[in-house]
């Protein structure tokens, strides 16, 4: 038994589970939601116009940070079964390399969910540069895409590892509902407090809009990893 091994039935069971491509319709509707029907429905059809602005980020952001949240923390709880647990762990394997694996195959099924997301995204910005020469993407209109990346990256981090580790020690469904809580609270209060849509370079709201999920969530879901791996390897494997 080896990290491999642990790694690729794990990926080959998600994508046998209904609740992965769950996961995946979900994101791709909400996501289709904030950055097509959203702008569409807001300026009459014109949807040049609403990313020629500098609001376009904060529905973005909003539906796409909670939907990572989500969407992560579900891949998790489903690729963490104890009776699983039990089978590997009872083969001459280390913890911590079934928790690894564990963990880096949700943040992988995660990443094909978040860039299936990114795709609509991504066309959107290529279709009015073409058409319209309008870089959604720019730094003038203080949109950092690097902060935004960043951002995702971050979140999927957060959930993936959060919900995966501490599924062996908690009920299903608390630590998604948890990793979105987090997630969403931060993504509906910060805007509520800050002048995101402002266009003025010279203000800072909206680098720290986009930057402080990599900031808060990376760290968090350290700690709370570090947590959960060190209960994890110290518990007793019931029979």
């Amino acid at each position: 038994m080896n990290f491999k091994i642990i790694y690729r039935e794990s990926i080959i069971k998600m994508f046998k589970s209904g609740m992965t491509y769950a996961a995946l319709v979900v994101s791709l509707l909400i996501s289709a939601f904030v950055m097509i029907f959203i702008p569409l429905i807001g300026t009459q059809m014109d949807m040049p116009k609403y990313y020629d602005s500098t609001s376009w980020t904060e529905s973005v952001c909003q539906g796409t940070f909670s939907v990572f949240a989500l969407s992560a923390a579900l891949i998790g709880e489903t690729n963490a079964i104890s009776s699983e647990k039990i089978y590997f762990l009872s083969k001459p394997l280390k913890r911590t390399t079934f928790l690894l694996a564990k963990c880096i195959a949700t943040l992988t099924i995660a990443f094909i969910v978040a860039f299936a997301c990114f795709v609509i995204l991504l066309g959107i910005a290529i279709w009015l540069m073409i058409k319209y020469d309008n870089n959604i993407f720019s730094f003038k209109k203080c949109v950092n895409p690097f902060g935004l990346f960043g951002s995702w990256i971050s979140i999927l981090l957060f959930s993936s590892f959060v919900a995966t580790i501490w599924k062996y020690q908690s009920r299903g469904g608390v630590w998604i509902m948890l990793c979105f809580a987090l997630v969403l609270i931060y993504a509906i209060i910060f805007p509520m407090y800050a002048n995101i849509t402002d266009s003025d370079f010279s203000k800072t709201e909206r680098f720290w809009w986009l930057m402080i999920p990599v900031i808060l969530y990376l760290p968090l879901g350290t700690v709370l990893s570090l947590i959960g791996a060190n209960i994890f390897i110290k518990s007793e494997i019931e029979s």
